[in-house]
Formats: structure tokens, C-alpha cells, sequence
């Protein structure tokens, strides 16, 4: 997923909140995410991580800095 993303590169990966996001901007905005979810995670690879947010580009990055990090993302309504 993430190297065919990259290819992608400028291309539109997300509109959401009147803004339009490229793949290369997703992409660069994992890293901070997945190091908060290095540090509050045991074991670095399959564990559950719970992310509650509304739909649009934070809900996008949250989940693929989640399966970026190896775990298994865990959506919660936030209805």
C-alpha cells in the first residue's frame, strides 16, 4: 500500500473539509502518529490501537499510520 502510494505523489489522495491532500502529503504525516504509537505501545507489531476521530484527513492518517506501524486499527464511533 505505501509504496504504490508513493507513487502516486501528487495525485489526490483525500478531500475533506474543503482542503485537498496528496498522497505525498499523507504520506509525509504519518511519522509523528506512528511514533506516539511506538511509545504507548508493549509490542510493536499487531497490537489493537483505538482511534476516535470524525471522518476526514486525521481519520485517513490515523489509519495509515496504524497499519504503517505494523498494528491493527480499531475505528470507534464518534456517534
Amino acid at each position: 500500500l505505501f509504496t504504490r502510494a508513493s507513487n502516486f505523489g501528487s495525485r489526490l489522495a483525500v478531500v475533506a473539509g474543503g482542503k485537498e491532500y496528496s498522497y505525498r502529503n499523507l504520506l509525509s504525516s504519518l511519522a509523528p502518529v506512528q511514533e506516539k504509537i511506538s511509545k504507548n505501545s508493549k509490542d510493536s507489531s499487531q497490537t489493537r490501537v483505538a482511534v476516535l476521530c470524525d471522518p476526514g484527513f486525521d481519520y485517513v492518517r490515523s489509519q495509515w499510520s496504524v497499519w504503517a506501524s505494523g498494528n491493527v486499527f480499531v475505528p470507534l464511533c464518534t456517534i
